[in-house]
């Protein structure tokens, strides 16, 4: 690995010494009190960050694995799923949706563009749907959905509201309780600043009743039945990534000293200064709104090409940013702003992908996006 190597791409994100130090510390048993002590300070955090007073499981699995618990255990065999894809994250619902004994159905919303609260309304008045599935921060994309909205409509339903927020929570609001949401999935390695490998579900108390009755969807290891009732003794029903466990808690030590909203507002002004750059070196934003706070989506000029500008980040200036592999392959180019980072780690970027410009042929106004950061974040 070289030692200039630089991690800036939209998860995993770089994990600090703190959280790194936590994950190596001597290994204990998941069946002491020091592991329960250790995950009722990390469940509890969690529980904060998203704003719920309800459970929150975690699952020695990736994100995607987190998204699959969340189905198999709100959905019984032959129920009806509507899944919002306004991205690739939603199109990962759809493929993991469809591998179930239920009825699924697609909102295709246009990549770049939000969910509409309304449209997703006038679907479950026409058609009882056991859950919607929305995902809170596209990071293919760039775009946040207002969960505030969507939830206000299926509050008072039957329906279920699961929403992804793997590269959302701990780097935009999320205030599941508040806004009706009833499971939020997130995962380790974006915002919470650890290590892949560790995902969270936190279950509101309407989807609790749904989950302790849902029948005809095999279900052990990512059961949440199970799962709450160890949780009730600060246990998991399994041998879990304790390691992992450990840096998440530390992590989330890290982030209530900062203050929760000042971690946020952190992120926000970052990408706000991340995004003026981008355009200031001719990479319009992908999209047109809705913005999100941990990732930044930039069209690639024309005549160029993502994957090369990319490539040559890497084998020049050692930074690992992302184009992005389906729908958008070569057209945009994505840079992180989750976790860890600080202004710094946006100057650094713009400096090199404005090198990268002239390196590939372009002529850039020489420090044009540094100084476009440099004047939203005042410095």
């Amino acid at each position: 690995m070289p030692p200039d190597y630089r991690l800036r791409m939209p998860g995993p994100a770089a994990v600090p010494d703190r959280v790194r130090a936590a994950c190596a510390l001597p290994m204990i048993s998941h069946r002491g009190a020091e592991f329960r002590a250790m995950l009722a300070e990390a469940t509890q955090g969690l529980r904060a960050l998203i704003g719920t007073a309800g459970d929150v499981f975690l699952l020695g699995t990736s994100g995607t694995g987190g998204m699959e618990a969340a189905l198999i255990n709100v959905l019984s065999a032959g129920d009806a799923v509507l899944v919002v894809e306004n991205g690739q994250f939603g199109e990962r619902f759809t493929s993991i949706a469809s591998t179930l004994p239920v009825t699924v159905e697609r909102m295709i919303v246009p990549w770049g563009q939000a969910p509409d609260a309304a449209a997703i309304a006038a679907r479950v008045a026409a058609k009882n749907f056991r859950a919607v599935v929305v995902v809170h921060n596209e990071s293919a994309t760039g775009v946040v959905a207002d969960i505030g909205a969507i939830g206000a409509v299926l509050r008072d339903s039957d329906t279920l509201l699961v929403v992804d927020s793997v590269s959302g929570v701990g780097g935009i609001e999320m205030r599941m309780d508040d806004w009706g949401a009833d499971v939020v999935v997130t995962a380790s390695q974006k915002s919470l600043m650890c290590p892949p490998g560790l995902a969270a579900a936190a279950v509101g108390a309407k989807a609790m009743r749904v989950i302790e009755t849902a029948h005809g969807i095999p279900r052990f290891l990512l059961d949440f039945r199970r799962a709450k009732n160890s949780l009730a003794k600060n246990e998991t029903p399994f041998t879990p990534p304790v390691s992992l466990i450990s840096g998440l808690r530390e992590a989330l030590r890290m982030i209530a000293e900062e203050g929760t909203s000042a971690v946020l507002a952190r992120h926000a002004r970052l990408a706000a200064a991340l995004r003026v750059g981008f355009e200031a070196l001719a990479f319009p934003m992908f999209p047109r709104g809705n913005f999100s706070a941990t990732v930044t989506v930039g069209r690639v000029p024309d005549g160029l090409d993502g994957g090369a500008i990319v490539r040559h980040m890497y084998d020049r200036y050692r930074t690992v940013i992302a184009s992005q592999r389906t729908k958008l392959d070569n057209r945009v180019i994505r840079i992180g702003t989750m976790g860890a980072v600080g202004p710094a780690d946006v100057f650094t970027d713009l400096h090199y992908l404005e090198c990268t410009l002239r390196d590939l042929g372009r002529a850039p106004e020489p420090g044009a996006g540094v100084a476009a950061a440099a004047r939203v974040l005042g410095s």
